[in-house]
């Protein structure tokens, strides 16, 4: 079982499992002796070679070093657990100070730790919190196992090429180079929903994944990833500005994208979003979303 121990690293400790890793961290693979001398001259530590070599044995044991032969270094898989579960905490603790940044525009909260609840007045807002979303979505995906660099996505109809392909392609290519899986269900199976979906899927090594034609709460986008879900809630007449275009447009060249533009952002409706980090509604939400595309 992995151990996520956080060691104090600095020349003012003297705990010897500290210092280890400490030293293991610039200089490796080592023996215990070795260890031992580097941790007296480096550190000045006042305790046996004993001490030293019983946490050695003990962080073993922990899976914090793996042994090879007679030398010994840091487990790798230690490292990225331990990254992961400090961007958690950052990850976190950067949500609360948005939140509380974001009260003091009017956003509204919850005090679940698990579900929040935000308010964005602005649409450019929104969007920016996307790209955060994904931005995070992309760092971990370094240390997440391969199986769990999914992103999902619901909604009535996708939008985002239409309006700025060459920032979507960007998101193409920087999805496949983080080797995330995207797998969007679509409500919406206009001519327009098929030109979007052949933007992204066609890119070549493309990693999306749409299916249109999905029956989906229209009042709601969802964005789901390993760790969270985020629903998105917008105004009747927000989806009515898209569900005109897409009805009643046969090709991508008859959008006038002024008058869209200028519907959108003249639009006032705030846009409410739900994020929940329970991991059982995660895993379920995931499950029915993947049994989609079997074969796909």
């Amino acid at each position: 079982m992995l151990t996520i121990s956080l060691p104090e690293i600095g020349s003012t400790t003297q705990n010897s499992k500290d210092l280890i890793i400490s030293i293991l961290s610039k200089t490796f693979p080592l023996s215990s002796k070795k260890m031992f001398n580097l941790v007296r001259k480096q550190y000045n530590y006042a305790g046996t070679y004993q001490s030293i070599y019983k946490s050695i044995q003990q962080l073993c044991e922990e899976c914090v070093l793996v042994r090879k032969k007679k030398e010994y270094m840091i487990n790798q898989e230690w490292v990225a657990k331990t990254k992961k579960f400090l961007e958690e905490i950052e990850q976190n603790y950067a949500n609360t100070t948005e939140i509380k940044e974001a009260d003091a525009q009017g956003l509204h909260k919850t005090l679940n730790p698990e579900a929040q609840t935000l308010v964005f007045e602005k649409l450019r807002d929104l969007d920016k919190f996307y790209w955060n979303l994904v931005e995070d979505m992309k760092k971990r995906s370094a240390v997440l196992p391969e199986k769990e660099r999914i992103f999902c996505i619901h909604a009535k109809h996708i939008y985002g090429a239409l309006i700025d392909p060459e920032v979507h392609y960007g998101f193409i290519e920087g999805m496949k180079k983080a080797k995330i899986q995207v797998y969007v269900l679509c409500a919406g199976k206009t001519p327009l929903d098929k030109w979007v979906r052949d933007f992204y899927c066609k890119s070549r090594g493309s990693t999306f994944h749409i299916v249109l034609g999905m029956p989906w709460a229209f009042t709601t986008e969802l964005w789901l990833f390993p760790y969270q879900a985020v629903e998105v809630y917008y105004s009747f007449d927000f989806q009515k500005i898209f569900d005109t275009i897409y009805t009643q447009t046969k090709n991508v060249g008859d959008v006038n994208f002024h008058q869209l533009f200028d519907s959108l952002y003249k639009n006032k409706d705030p846009v409410h979003v739900v994020t929940n980090r329970n991991k059982t509604i995660i895993d379920s939400l995931l499950k029915d979303t993947l049994a989609n595309f079997k074969g796909v």
